[in-house]
């Protein structure tokens, strides 16, 4: 298993235990905060651009508020956990 899928698993699994309204270490952000934000680098490159580029601020706080309204359950955290299964059962079909 690489590091990254192992990464991965673990953050999965640390999401799974803690749920949405734990802190985090990053000030005024909670567990769901974080997920969001991990959630918009990942899956909205686009949208991501505002994390470096102060002017595109705003479009990364809109995508990171847009999954605020989704339960927590059905966010889509375990998105991560479905690709380990795959790369474990089928690593020649699948890039991890």
């Amino acid at each position: 298993m690489s590091l990254a899928t192992a990464e991965r698993a673990a953050i999965c699994d640390t999401f799974d235990e803690l749920g949405p309204d734990r802190a985090t270490l990053c000030a005024g952000w909670n567990t769901a905060d974080l997920l969001a934000h991990l959630l918009v680098r990942e899956r909205q490159p686009a949208a991501a651009a505002g994390i470096v580029i102060g002017p595109l601020a705003g479009v990364t706080r809109h995508a990171m508020r847009s999954y605020a309204t989704t339960p927590w359950a059905d966010i889509g955290y375990r998105f991560p956990r479905i690709i380990l299964e795959l790369c474990q059962r089928d690593r020649t079909r699948v890039e991890c």
